[in-house]
């Protein structure tokens, strides 16, 4: 979730429609962040829909969605260096 903490596109979709902020951050860690960012930009009759610049942020979390979960993946196969300052 780290990447979200400072991320522009997540704070124009979170200042404009904090519950779907709410929603992403509740997924950003999770196997199904792809499907619900998919879910969010389908029409939906039962809602209005976005304005455009929360519908870009929407489309360019995905990708940085994917970068952090392949770099993090990347780092959990790295092997753990420990320190040991007892003398």
């Amino acid at each position: 979730m780290r990447m979200l903490d400072n991320n522009f596109a997540f704070a124009v979709v979170h200042s404009q429609f904090p519950h779907v902020g709410h929603r992403l951050k509740d997924h950003w860690n999770e196997p199904d962040f792809p499907e619900v960012i998919e879910e969010l930009l389908n029409p939906n009759p039962k809602r209005q829909g976005f304005p455009r610049g929360v519908l870009n942020a929407l489309r360019s979390l995905a990708p940085m969605h994917e970068m952090e979960v392949n770099y993090s993946e990347r780092l959990g196969d790295q092997p753990q260096l420990t320190l040991n300052l007892e003398h």
